[in-house]
């Protein structure tokens, strides 16, 4: 409600005044800022329109002297949000460089680590192979021996029982020979 008023005041006292006169008022209070800004926006509505547009005809000195006025009032305050959000933008950018770096250091150590176990995973199946093919060949191998040394059982059982027959045969001979 004051802002308006004193926007009001200053059209009325302004309505008068050319350019040049809006530039050398003296900037009186700590509202300076908003007398610079009602002076610019004085000095935007009093300007001349180009004809047939709706643009229009401003004195560029003046108005960047107004522009300099105004950024020499800015509070304190303002310049160092306008540096802390300076810095926030660095950091930020910064922070996104390092998550983007991290996660490329990530998805390369996941492509090694699915690389090693891709080989893991070839070392354990070849492994199983080999300890497949060992367990057939043991398989072979027992039931080659278990064939074998029956074959040799069944040589000694044979040759025992020869001997047993000729044992046999012997006795028979023998028993002849003691009756005779």
């Amino acid at each position: 409600m004051q802002l308006i008023l004193v926007e009001i005041m200053a059209e009325q006292f302004f309505d008068n005044m050319s350019d040049e006169e809006m530039i050398d008022q003296p900037i009186q209070d700590e509202n300076s800022i908003y007398s610079l800004l009602n002076r610019m926006e004085l000095m935007v509505q009093s300007a001349k329109t180009l004809p047939l547009s709706t643009s229009i005809v401003l004195n560029r000195e003046n108005l960047l002297t107004l522009i300099a006025a105004l950024q020499e009032q800015l509070p304190d305050a303002i310049k160092q949000a306008h540096y802390i959000v300076q810095e926030q933008n660095s950091i930020m950018k910064e922070a996104k460089q390092a998550a983007n770096d991290y996660i490329r250091r990530a998805e390369l150590k996941a492509a090694t680590l699915i690389d090693e176990n891709k080989i893991t995973q070839e070392a354990q199946e070849k492994a199983q192979e080999i300890v497949n093919k060992a367990k057939t060949h043991a398989d072979e191998l027992h039931d080659y021996s278990v064939s074998y040394v029956e074959g040799l059982l069944s040589n000694v059982e044979n040759n025992f029982k020869d001997v047993l027959d000729v044992i046999r045969h012997n006795k028979e001979e023998l028993s002849k020979w003691d009756r005779g």
